[in-house]
């Protein structure tokens, strides 16, 4: 439970405004990579804000969602995907993208159909906006949603 204090911390300063933003995310995010807990994930996708002032400091939490299984991550990425939709659209599609290689395209398009509706459609929305963005990317997304 120690590991929702670095959450909130990671929360509190994930707009990076200032240099103390910055190391207050880093160290937060530096304690959390001592012990992986997956139950922190679905809150740490909450921590994506497309308004951040360093996104290259933000890539640091995009790679420490990384070091979890990819089943792992892309459950916790649905359960958080209506929120996503709201404040991280851009971060959403980067992560989605980063999950595309054949097995995840199979495992997506298995589990799609089984989600609740809310989180089906913000999935469908995020998968609809990524297939804008190139033609490889579209072919990836018709895959997964046929």
């Amino acid at each position: 439970m120690f590991q929702n204090r670095y959450v909130e911390l990671l929360d509190k300063n994930k707009f990076l405004r200032s240099f103390e933003e910055v190391k207050a995310f880093d160290d937060a995010l530096a304690v959390l990579a001592q012990d992986l807990d997956v139950n922190i994930l679905p809150d740490l996708f909450l921590i994506f804000e497309d308004k951040t002032q360093q996104p290259e400091v933000m890539w640091g939490l995009v790679h420490f969602i990384e070091d979890f299984s990819v089943e792992e991550e892309l459950h916790a990425f649905i359960q958080s995907a209506p929120v996503l939709l709201e404040s991280a659209q851009e971060w959403a599609i980067t992560i989605l993208t980063r999950c595309f290689d054949q097995a995840n395209r199979f495992y997506l398009r298995n589990l799609l159909p089984t989600l609740p509706d809310v989180q089906k459609q913000a999935v469908i929305s995020l998968l609809q906006q990524t297939a804008n963005k190139s033609r490889n990317y579209k072919e990836m997304v018709d895959f997964i949603l046929s």
